[in-house]
């Protein structure tokens, strides 16, 4: 393990560590709250390079070709060689940036707190589009910031927004619709990244349920109990699995990974209850978003640790690795079972899972 942050450990009022890792050709990449963006080596850890930004990171970067992309809380958003760290360009969106960028052809497309879309190009930086997204708040809501980020299949794009909305548009910034999933709800934002599979968009909403949606009209297909802000992972039998909270009138709050079918939201599985790992302890409420590796889901838990599920029809929880601090950056794969996780008081570990 090696540790990121160069200040005191994370005090209780200090940031969370969500900016998410990457992993690419034995280099991982990621950012802090002390908004350093790092490349180490994989084999060792060593700093290969570091970039300093004018702001905290907590977005997950994306990487095309030889460039890597990430925005921070100031609304800045940059480009850097990813070999070097060379600043190519930057470029400010007026808003924090939590969520992970998507490529769409020549141009890379990203989402701010204030629910607007840019659409850049990736060599310079120049706009294509911008794009705000109007909302309709009640001022009874209580809004959370948005993490949620864009996701391209075909020439469209679907985005979650803050006011329980779900967003479809052209890769030219056309509104195509948008829909409210949730009007009942004081919470009701959708941080979480969608997922499509056999034709269905599934996001997760803070309104205690997750929605199937047709991706053409955003008809809402089916609902099941379950909230959550991260998002799922497509299998290669076109199942969803999705990390979901819900309360059970036996069994009390749960938190588990749930794998669905997506054409009718049905429960093909669903793992044991990863609170119940340790009845005594709290975990936390917030999972990342899953990794495979082999036939095992790997979770971080802001509480404190890493659960590891096995991808079967008992869901059995196969291991829980307890981690300092807790764990709200998403877990990165590395080569073979190697996988990198960075925890909330700046330690990046890497792990070998059995």
């Amino acid at each position: 393990m090696k540790r990121l942050l160069t200040g005191p450990a994370r005090a209780e009022m200090k940031p969370l560590e969500h900016a998410s890792l990457i992993f690419k050709e034995g280099v991982v990449y990621g950012g802090t709250s002390e908004g350093k963006f790092y490349a180490l080596s994989s084999d060792t850890g060593n700093v290969i390079w570091m970039f300093q930004s004018d702001g905290s990171i907590e977005s997950e970067p994306a990487i095309d070709g030889d460039v890597i992309y990430f925005g921070n809380s100031e609304g800045t958003f940059y480009a850097l060689n990813a070999d070097t760290g060379e600043l190519l360009w930057f470029f400010s969106t007026g808003g924090i940036n939590f969520s992970r960028p998507v490529f769409n052809g020549d141009n890379v497309v990203l989402f701010n707190n204030e629910n607007r879309l840019f659409s850049l190009n990736k060599l310079r930086g120049e706009v294509d589009w911008i794009k705000t997204i109007e909302t309709e708040q009640n001022p009874s809501q209580n809004v959370l910031y948005g993490s949620s980020a864009p996701i391209i299949q075909g020439d469209k794009l679907w985005v979650g927004i803050s006011d329980g909305s779900m967003a479809c548009l052209s890769l030219s910034g056309e509104l195509i619709w948008k829909k409210n999933l949730s009007s009942e709800s004081d919470y009701r934002d959708i941080d979480a990244i969608p997922v499509i599979s056999s034709n269905v968009l599934i996001s997760p909403s803070f309104d205690g349920f997750t929605y199937g949606i047709k991706p053409e009209t955003g008809d809402i297909l089916w609902k099941i109990p379950g909230s959550g802000n991260t998002g799922g992972i497509v299998n290669d039998n076109n199942s969803a699995c999705l990390p979901l909270h819900y309360k059970d009138k036996k069994r009390g709050d749960i938190l588990s990974l749930i794998c669905l079918n997506p054409s009718d939201g049905e429960k093909i599985w669903e793992s044991e209850n990863i609170k119940a790992i340790n009845p005594d302890e709290d975990y936390g409420w917030n999972p990342t978003s899953p990794i495979m590796l082999g036939y095992k889901y790997i979770i971080g838990l802001s509480g404190n640790g890493l659960a590891i599920i096995n991808n079967d029809s008992q869901g059995k929880i196969a291991g829980f690795l307890l981690l300092s601090s807790g764990i709200t950056s998403k877990p990165a794969k590395g080569e073979g079972r190697d996988v990198f996780v960075f925890s909330n008081d700046g330690y990046l570990y890497k792990i070998y899972i059995l």
